[in-house]
């Protein structure tokens, strides 16, 4: 290989064989993780599959990373002389630079042994990425920022880019920190756009150490900042306040690093270009090293204040993805550009830096020595991981078990993913993604990686035992991650350890109400919920059972008949038989079950038209011959009667199976509609509706299903779903003294009022997202679509006001016998608080003046306040 004016002219045994590599690939593309059809040009796939192991969990060594560089660069120099398939190729590279966390640094190596012999090459990248750069910053890609950044790190490591140009690069970033409190109130923003500016120079310096951050102004700069931020420290566990907040510990791990004059460079990272034989090649990089460093940003921002504009996310958004902000938008009203604002374009840069949780009890299960700079790589790595393939959970195990670790052999790779998923599942003040996107990956993980399930039992058993010091939110999680994950193991676990843990001096189980026997009841109620209750009984210790340990079978009727509950079963039996002096199986219903009256079926087909709209809803017969029937019953029955009837009539006649209820309720939810408001849908209630009215339905289904969570959340959801039945009628109801008092340490209600909640939000987001996404909207039809905005956005403050002032008036007072349910409401209540804060910063000032005489609410609505504010 030569140089030859420029170009690259290629040996004669250097061929590249186009159809080299697998016949597909997935990888995300903004972070959505399509599956994408392999180009007919190969190297565009070579170089997505780049590092990736041949087979999980075997890990690429770094021989194989640098063979595998080095081939594709050399296919690459032959391909690059078609200006159309260069272009092409800058395009894919620049694609997988932003979506493939641990690979920058092999896509700066890469780039740098192309450089190496096509010094053009080197040009056209540096023009691409100053493009992408800007871009990236109109869009608020901050993800994509991030690598943009972290690969610029890489090319200087590849010897392609100088010192001099990275640090003017960072020095750009870092002019836009404030250094001052006038500063900080000048900016006029949340700080999120100023600690991400802090937060992507501080942590590329860990990428290149030395060279670059011997400029002591930008330690000096974000020193500075970091002295006069505001910060909120958050734990899973209710009995430990860190000393900083996530971005300060980040700042920590980089000084410490720093100090130790940025050695041992981070093992979870590839490298390379540390290899002798590449340095050979790359050295070459030196006669045409990049040393302008005026030209990032130019010329879109050659003023000082038009790139600060751009760094703190205050110029107007352009570009492919800008549909998904809503800042662009011109012309709406005030309130309506606000709540867009809020409901679509909030929280993606708050996921990168904004306060949240680290687990760290790696050290206490194994205690083991690693730096916390590393623990940071890993866990960061993780998360993007997490963030850019998570449409692909295949992929992600694969990208994950793939991360290099060459640490300590005190510090287990498969320890530190445990810590580092487990950690972002329980994550404050709510996990970057749904719950079943960890749940997959860990359950993946323990079936392709053999080392990852005793790891996987320490995190679970540590984390049991800590369960009085978990929050709430991350108890609740917690419960729904480990009922899924038995689900998909056979509900195998060593259960008879944690009786062991329960178990009193007598020899009994100890159901006194606690986090761990509430963490086995939660847990086995949701399994119960994933599977049938037969199953999940055969699979617990008869004691559990005997205990009650085990919730009650869940008691939605059946269309006829009364299904016998208190059914002795045949462990119970041998167990009795064994221990004449225990308490009889009786005693567990009378005091595990709930205390409600519930109505049997015989009381309710007593009613003369009942069995016959039980036998017409089953039979799916036409909606006005159910309408006839309901006609006949108005002689005997009053209005709310005749409304309770035909909902449980719809209940009963679905009861079979969740898939049954669903069913039957969307047959009948006009008849419901026409009978409570006197029309089909919802316009009619909007119209009609009644406080009083809602309350009968809600009532209704409550009274028949409490005892069957499933159904009840499947009956409530639908109806509100089809405004059936509002927030306010659902919240009044649950928060009612008795049944607060009763449930209000089951997770099923706290699950409701979340579902009420995000069930609002989610329907404005697709209404602010429709006005966005579609082209040339009519004036007309926009007017109307930011006007059904607005109703959702006012009622999902009315429902997040009363949920707190309502859940205020109910509580009981905090005395000895009602302490648990007392601070596990609280608990509650602090969790959707912060879930939802993006969203309650007009409320959080109602709340203040209607929570006042309430001092216990006070530090919550102080902290809300402050994230709403800032994040």
């Amino acid at each position: 290989m030569h140089r030859s004016g420029g170009r690259y002219e290629p040996r004669g045994d250097s061929r590249h064989n186009p159809r080299y590599g697998p016949k597909s690939t997935q990888y995300p593309d903004g972070g959505f993780g399509k599956t994408v059809e392999p180009k007919i040009f190969g190297l565009h796939e070579l170089l997505t599959r780049l590092g990736d192991a041949t087979e999980a969990p075997k890990r690429t060594s770094p021989a194989e990373i640098v063979a595998v560089v080095t081939m594709q660069a050399n296919s690459a120099k032959v391909e690059i002389m078609d200006d159309e398939k260069k272009e092409k190729l800058l395009q894919h590279l620049f694609k997988c630079v932003a979506a493939l966390p641990t690979k920058t640094p092999l896509f700066g190596t890469f780039v740098g042994l192309v450089s190496a012999d096509v010094v053009t090459f080197s040009d056209d990248v540096m023009r691409k990425l100053n493009d992408e750069l800007v871009a990236g910053f109109q869009r608020r890609d901050y993800h994509g920022v991030k690598y943009l950044v972290r690969f610029a790190a890489e090319l200087h490591n590849a010897r392609v880019i100088s010192a001099n140009l990275l640090g003017g690069l960072l020095t750009l970033l870092a002019s836009a920190l404030p250094q001052t409190d006038a500063d900080m109130q000048a900016i006029g923003n949340p700080q999120h756009a100023v600690d991400f500016l802090a937060y992507l120079v501080m942590t590329t310096l860990v990428f290149v150490g030395e060279p670059v951050a011997s400029d002591s102004s930008l330690l000096q700069k974000i020193s500075t900042y970091m002295g006069i931020r505001q910060a909120l420290p958050l734990s899973i566990f209710e009995d430990e306040t860190p000393e900083k907040d996530y971005l300060g510990s980040v700042w920590a791990a980089v000084e410490e690093h720093s100090r130790k004059g940025w050695t041992p460079y981070l093992q979870t990272v590839f490298k390379p270009w540390q290899d002798d034989s590449l340095q050979q090649q790359l050295i070459k990089n030196e006669e045409s090293r990049h040393d302008d460093s005026t030209r990032w940003f130019s010329p879109v921002c050659d003023d000082a204040e038009q790139l600060k504009d751009l760094l703190l996310s205050r110029s107007v958004v352009t570009g492919a993805t800008a549909s998904s902000e809503i800042d662009a938008i011109s012309g709406l009203r005030k309130e309506t550009e606000m709540v867009e604002r809020q409901f679509v374009s909030g929280g993606r840069v708050a996921t990168l830096v904004g306060p949240r949780s680290t687990l760290r009890i790696l050290q206490t299960i194994k205690p083991s020595e690693i730096s916390a700079i590393e623990r940071w790589a890993f866990d960061d790595y993780a998360t993007d991981i997490l963030h850019f393939f998570q449409m692909s959970t295949e992929e992600a195990t694969k990208q994950l078990l793939n991360l290099p670790w060459q640490g300590p052999a005190s510090v287990a790779f498969e320890d530190l993913l445990a810590e580092a998923l487990f950690g972002e599942l329980l994550r404050l003040p709510d996990s970057q993604h749904n719950f079943l996107l960890y749940s997959v990956v860990l359950c993946k993980t323990c079936k392709t990686f053999s080392d990852f399930p005793p790891a996987l039992a320490d995190v679970t058993n540590f984390l049991f035992e800590n369960a009085a010091r978990l929050n709430v939110a991350a108890f609740t999680k917690l419960v729904d991650w480990f009922a899924y994950h038995l689900s998909n193991f056979d509900f195998a676990w060593e259960w008879d350890e944690w009786a062991t843990a329960l178990t009193l001096p007598d020899g009994s189980i100890d159901v006194t109400l606690t986090r761990k026997t509430h963490f086995i009841k939660e847990v086995l109620q949701r399994c119960i919920r994933l599977s049938y209750y037969e199953r999940v009984e055969r699979s617990v210790p008869a004691s559990f059972v005997k205990s009650g340990l085990l919730p009650p079978r869940p008691s939605a009727n059946s269309p006829f008949g009364t299904h016998e509950e208190n059914a002795v079963d045949p462990r119970v039996a041998a167990a009795a038989a064994a221990n004449p002096d225990a308490p009889a199986p009786e005693s567990v219903s009378s005091t595990s079950r709930p205390q409600l009256e519930r109505p049997s079926e015989a009381s309710f087909y007593s009613i003369p038209i009942a069995k016959e709209l039980v036998d017409a809803i089953v039979a799916k017969l036409p909606e006005e011959q159910v309408a006839d029937l309901l006609d006949k019953a108005q002689a005997d029955l009053r209005a709310e009667e005749i409304i309770e009837l035909l909902v449980r009539a719809i209940i009963m006649s679905g009861s079979k199976t969740p898939t049954h209820l669903q069913h039957a309720l969307d047959r009948m939810l006009p008849a419901l509609f026409g009978l409570t408001y006197g029309g089909d849908d919802a316009s009619a209630r909007h119209e009609k509706a009644t406080k009083a009215e809602g309350e009968i339905i809600v009532a209704a289904v409550w009274k028949h299903l409490y005892n069957s969570p499933q159904h009840l959340l499947i009956c409530l959801l639908k109806m509100l779903h089809a405004e059936l039945i509002s927030p306010k009628n659902v919240i009044d109801f649950i928060l009612r003294d008795n049944i607060i008092n009763q449930f209000g340490h089951n997770l099923f209600l706290w699950e409701l009022v979340d579902q009420t909640v995000r069930m609002t939000l989610e329907k404005a987001k697709l209404i602010a997202l429709k006005i966005l996404n579609t082209p040339n909207i009519a004036i007309e039809e926009k007017e109307q679509l930011e006007t059904q905005l607005t109703r959702f956005h006012k009622k999902l403050r009315a429902a997040l006001i009363h949920l707190f002032a309502r859940a205020v008036a109910t509580l009981p007072a905090r005395t000895d016998s009602t302490a648990y349910q007392f601070d596990f409401v609280h608990g509650a209540l602090r969790a959707v608080a912060r879930r939802y804060y993006r969203y309650m910063k007009e409320t959080v000032d109602v709340l203040a003046l209607t929570l006042q005489p309430v001092p216990s609410m006070m530090p919550l609505l102080s902290e809300i306040r402050f994230l709403s504010t800032h994040y």
